[in-house]
């Protein structure tokens, strides 16, 4: 569930965190994005989007994985604040995964409070909790959240292999999620200005890749 939260390499620039480890900033405005994204059944390709939006009448940083031009959509789409508390942590309100054959979502997660997610260079390999609440909305039908577990920054200087490239200097999150009855590990490489480079194990696909980034 946290791709979209953190596809934006989402902090402010600050001046926090050890001296030789500057924060992870957000990529330019303008900057458009294609991800490879690897199931089951094939891979598919995305574009993918960061702007400003509003979520039920209030601003948020809108972030979506997909299409959504069309009635109905295929893709994730999710709504957050970035910075506001501090430079190194971010706060994620609602995701919504869309099917391509429905026009509501097919799955919605609805956090209440919204869940603070911390990128803060200093605590390499110290886990974070992961206990959002709120509501999660499947097909229409809402039960209470039920996500447990960690994440934790395990490297700010690991280089990652993708589509069309070698990147390096990319933080690696590892996280071990506990989700309703379901455990599973999930890992994902962020790079400053870029935002998320790969991720392996989230949100239902076997690995989302960064397949092209056009800078302004």
């Amino acid at each position: 569930m946290f791709l979209l939260f953190i596809l934006a390499a989402c902090t402010e620039p600050g001046d926090t965190g050890p001296a030789d480890v500057p924060p992870l900033e957000p990529p330019a405005d303008g900057t458009t994005f294609q991800y490879r994204i690897a199931d089951t059944s094939g891979s598919l390709h995305w574009p993918a989007a960061i702007g400003d939006g509003e979520y039920e009448g209030e601003p948020y940083t809108e972030i979506t994985l997909g299409d959504f031009s069309v009635a109905q959509p295929e893709g994730i789409r999710a709504w957050m604040t970035m910075g506001t508390d501090d430079p190194t942590s971010a706060r994620i309100k609602t995701i919504e995964v869309w099917s391509g054959n429905m026009d509501t979502p097919l799955l919605q997660y609805l956090f209440e409070p919204a869940f603070l997610f911390t990128f803060d260079p200093s605590l390499v390999d110290e886990p974070q909790a992961a206990e959002p609440t709120g509501q999660f909305v499947l097909s229409g039908v809402s039960e209470p959240m039920d996500i447990s577990g960690t994440y934790t920054l395990s490297s700010t200087d690991e280089d990652v292999d993708v589509f069309y490239d070698r990147i390096e200097g990319c933080w690696i999150y590892d996280f071990d999620l506990l989700e309703r009855g379901f455990q599973f590990e999930a890992q994902i490489a962020l790079k400053s200005r870029m935002g998320v480079v790969k991720s392996e194990g989230l949100l239902g696909f076997s690995s989302i890749e960064l397949e092209e980034i056009e800078r302004p």
